[in-house]
């Protein structure tokens, strides 16, 4: 947990303002290197999308995950494997877990989002 509010520190560090919606796969080498260039694009806010391959509920998550970045442009979707990435997913108990950071602080929910609207309110919510 400490490691992931640290890693969370850094990222809200790095935030500031506006730009256009993306999905990017991020890792554990990458992570904080698309934090700083989302801040470098002026992004309010990044959502840490957190997924395995095996995971059901990930594969529903991810269309209406993908369709919020586009929706929303000031935020960026770092999509994680959490199989695949186990320090940045070390205190991730339960897929899919999304965490929205940004200025405002963090928050996070774990399961599936009950629609897209739903899931988009939330996002604002964070920014």
């Amino acid at each position: 947990m400490k490691f992931l509010f640290t890693m969370v520190a850094l990222v809200i560090a790095l935030l500031a303002v506006d730009a256009y919606g993306q999905v990017v796969e991020a890792t554990d080498q990458n992570l904080l290197q698309l934090a700083q260039k989302a801040r470098a694009e002026g992004k309010k806010g990044i959502l840490l999308e957190f997924h395995a391959e095996w995971c059901g509920y990930c594969k529903q998550t991810e269309p209406m995950v993908a369709a919020a970045a586009v929706r929303i442009p000031e935020i960026i979707v770092l999509k994680i494997d959490a199989d695949k990435n186990p320090q940045a997913a070390k205190d991730v108990s339960g897929l899919p877990t999304l965490i929205m950071i940004s200025n405002k602080g963090v928050r996070e929910r774990q399961g599936l989002p009950k629609g897209q609207s739903e899931l988009e309110e939330w996002i604002k919510g964070g920014l």
